[in-house]
């Protein structure tokens, strides 16, 4: 088995594991969820036809052949759109920017007389194309713009798209000011495979336009792909929040031995109850980033972990996510604030608590089904 055979078989492989596990698992926006699968897809279906061709299965299921043609349109495409929404999640993704589609859309269409060919027809097309050398699969002429334009525009774009969110990412890491350490180490998803996905696209670019190694070429793009796939796979498990969804950052209630032995009369627990509400409506020291359980618990003159049972039991959540929902309160509360009409999103974040924008708007979008940026009061929509 030759070593492109191997890096293609592999790919596909780690590609369709990925692909299962995001079907399954993703909590995800549908919009966030369905661009992530189509990416790994795309990234999967490309190495299975590369396998194809270099084992000259297409031969045998000439129906595949250039089945996959657009797809290093749609990789970088959907690269870049999952990485707008994740590391901007304040700024909507603009027409333009959903307009690149249609590259992919006109370059599959073009090839749509050439699908429609019976498979004998196309054996025999393919035929002298293997007689010629692999190279020549790559590069039949099929359609009305040359396979050498589109597989340059492809990687040109690809490359601008790849940049472009690295660049965005690095300034996510570099963001120690409204960004947490953990919010920048997450980013460092969308700078490695960037920059692996651009260091292939630069690395094929040269040797189209050069036409040198232009047999190892779409085998290298495989095991680049394969690569970029694997590292994928692995941040589902390292880091499942950056994929799976926004829902798995919050700390789920841990029950313990502690919190089993706490026992409340109904009584107690309405008086308790009673002693939180009058603590977010008279004492604003949660609107401080620095705010913890540990400080509600000074308050109640109580202990840490009666005070997590309590606000697991009478609201449902978790510390976090009550504090969060009322400084999300507190935010719309305070929306027309002509006080409030001069600060940036990073501002507005801080004035309700939050150490990030990010945070803010996970949160604000969680509780208000919208953008901060998409909000309007009821006042603003009379």
């Amino acid at each position: 088995m030759e070593i492109v055979d191997l890096l293609t078989i592999c790919s596909t492989g780690v590609g369709v594991f990925a692909l299962i596990i995001v079907w399954v698992k993703s909590k995800e926006r549908i919009l966030n969820k369905s661009l992530l699968l189509i990416f790994v897809l795309s990234l999967t279906y490309y190495s299975f036809l590369i396998y194809m061709v270099v084992s000259e299965q297409m031969m045998i299921y000439p129906h595949f052949y250039r089945t996959g043609i657009a797809l290093p349109y749609v990789i970088p495409i959907c690269f870049y759109l999952l990485g707008r929404l994740k590391l901007e999640p304040e700024s909507p993704i603009k027409w333009w920017e959903w307009s690149l589609f249609i590259l992919p859309i006109f370059n599959t269409l073009e090839h749509i007389p050439f699908y429609m060919l019976d498979s004998t027809v196309k054996q025999e097309y393919l035929k002298p194309l293997y007689q010629g050398g692999r190279e020549n699969i790559y590069y039949a002429h099929e359609s009305f713009v040359p396979v050498y334009y589109n597989y340059v525009g492809q990687l040109v774009l690809g490359t601008i798209l790849y940049v472009f969110i690295m660049r965005k990412a690095i300034v996510c890491m570099r963001d120690k000011n409204h960004k947490g350490k953990q919010e920048r180490w997450n980013c460092t998803w969308w700078f490695l495979p960037g920059l692996l996905l651009s260091t292939c696209s630069i690395f094929a670019l040269i040797g189209i336009v050069t036409k040198s190694y232009e047999g190892i070429l779409h085998g290298v793009a495989s095991g680049m792909y394969g690569i970029t796939l694997l590292g994928i796979v692995l941040y589902f498990f390292l880091k499942p929040e950056i994929i799976y969804g926004e829902g798995l950052q919050e700390v789920k209630p841990k029950k313990s031995k502690k919190n089993r032995s706490l026992s409340y009369s109904p009584k107690e627990i309405e008086g308790y109850h009673k002693s939180i509400e009058d603590y977010f409506t008279t004492n604003k020291e949660f609107l401080k980033i620095a705010f913890r359980q540990q400080d509600l618990a000074d308050a109640l003159k109580l202990k840490k972990h009666a005070v997590s049972h309590l606000i697991n039991h009478i609201y449902g959540m978790n510390f976090n996510q009550l504090v969060n929902e009322r400084r999300i309160k507190m935010a719309l509360e305070a929306w027309d604030n002509p006080q409030w009409k001069n600060l940036s999103m990073d501002g507005i974040a801080k004035e309700v608590g939050f150490g990030s924008r990010t945070t803010f708007i996970k949160a604000f979008r969680n509780q208000t089904g919208v953008c901060p940026s998409e909000y309007q009061t009821p006042t603003q929509t009379k």
